[in-house]
């Protein structure tokens, strides 16, 4: 049962989901997932799966839902695993330290 991509638009007694339950699922998906190696696409494609329709037209959608409820997980329930850092904090601080903080003291 391979054939994913014969089921489009809609699988059968499929209808488009609503952006509720879009919310409803992406949030059981982010539950189980990697957060450092989950990508939009890869949540968007699980959600085509589960509901059985092409969700492309609700990419904007899923992608601001996701990041919302990434940054919902972050403030919120820490208790699972080392909390998600926000930021990567590389703001040029390599350039400062290297050379001209040693020449100025």
């Amino acid at each position: 049962s391979s054939g994913i991509n014969a089921e489009w638009p809609l699988r059968p007694g499929a209808r488009m989901p609503s952006q509720k339950e879009l919310t409803s699922s992406i949030r059981s998906i982010l539950k189980t997932a990697d957060l450092d190696s989950l990508s939009a696409k890869q949540v968007r494609k699980q959600l085509e799966k589960e509901h059985g329709c092409e969700l492309t037209q609700h990419k904007k959608f899923i992608d601001d839902k996701l990041m919302e409820l990434i940054d919902e997980m972050g403030s919120g329930s820490e208790e699972e695993e080392a909390p998600v850092p926000k930021k990567k904090r590389k703001i040029s601080s390599d350039k400062e330290e290297s050379s001209e903080s040693d020449s100025e003291f």
